[in-house]
This record gives structure tokens, sequence and C-alpha cells, in this order.
């Protein structure tokens, strides 16, 4: 890796949130820095131009209005229901892929290679419950450390009246959109 002086270093725009969303930020700030640019926070209440700007990152979150995408939210039965069907797909097509089939392709493997798909396999089972833990572990220190409260709910539709255009023009100038 290179070092750039301050002043060198590509200049990133990251959107977020203006309550809260620190931990997201100081994360992304400091992925930023590592891979050699300088992170620009942008939220509703502070926003800012592309000008001088090598790429941007749309900070995330589940906050999108559907209507900018033409479509509605789904009910919450639809949305179980989805899950359940991709969490299905997903389970049996990773199970035929650690051992080495295909569903269009059949084949049987040795001994020594089912022995070899059960160790992969385990492997695999345990590094999800270790991803879990983690999981749990960040949520936990993201929701104690959040600014928002019951009370003072950040106003999502800032965010998407700051993203959209920005994304727009980020788009129509050719800067990397993340």
């Amino acid at each position: 890796m290179s070092f750039f002086s301050q002043a060198e270093r590509p200049r990133i725009g990251v959107t977020g949130p203006c309550l809260g969303g620190w931990p997201a930020w100081t994360a992304t700030r400091f992925a930023i820095w590592r891979a050699g640019g300088r992170a620009v926070r942008i939220t509703p209440s502070s926003p800012a131009s592309l000008d001088g700007l090598s790429g941007l990152i749309i900070g995330g979150g589940a906050d999108v209005n559907p209507k900018l995408y033409h479509e509605e939210k789904l009910a919450l039965e639809a949305r179980k229901a989805l899950r359940r069907q991709m969490r299905r797909k997903w389970k049996r097509s990773e199970r035929l892929a650690l051992i080495g089939l295909t569903p269009s392709f059949e084949f049987k493997p040795s001994l020594r290679g089912q022995l070899i798909a059960v160790y992969q396999l385990v492997r695999y089972r345990v590094g999800l419950l270790v991803d879990f833990i983690l999981l749990i572990l960040l949520w936990f220190i993201r929701h104690s450390m959040s600014v928002a409260t019951e009370e003072v709910q950040p106003d999502h539709r800032g965010r998407d009246e700051l993203e959209v255009p920005l994304v727009r023009e980020a788009i129509a100038r050719g800067l990397p959109v993340l």
C-alpha cells in the first residue's frame, strides 16, 4: 500500500443518518483510510456536493422507501413466506455444493471424499455459529451506543431525499458508487 499525505488521498463521500450511526461511520471511515482514501461524511443535516469526491458510498440501512423503485411494502406474511422460500433454496444448494454435487450433475464420492465433505460441513457449521455469536455481539454494541431513541426517530425521508439525487449525479459523472 502506498502512503499518501492527507491532501493526496482520494476523497470518498459516505452517506449516513443525522442521529446515531457512528459505529457504522467509524468502521467505514477506517476501511477507507486503510484503502488509502479519506472519508467525507454526508448527512441530511450536513449535505455535500460531489465536487472533489472520487467515489460515493451509500451508508445503507433498511429505511429506503419502496415507492422510490415503484414497489409497495410487502405485507408481513408475504415477507415471511419469501424468507422461508429463500432459506430452503439456499440450504439445499449449500449442502450439495459442499460435497461436490450440483442439481444437474450427479457424483458419487469415495469414502475419503465423503469424510472430507463431512469435515467441511462441520467446519462450515462451526464457522456459522461463530459468525452468529459475533453478529449478536455487534448488534448489541450498535444498539447500546445508538443516539436515536424511541422519542427521537431519525427522519428516513431526509436520507432518501439526500441519497437518490447523489446516486443519480454520481452515475452521471461516472463516479464509483457502493
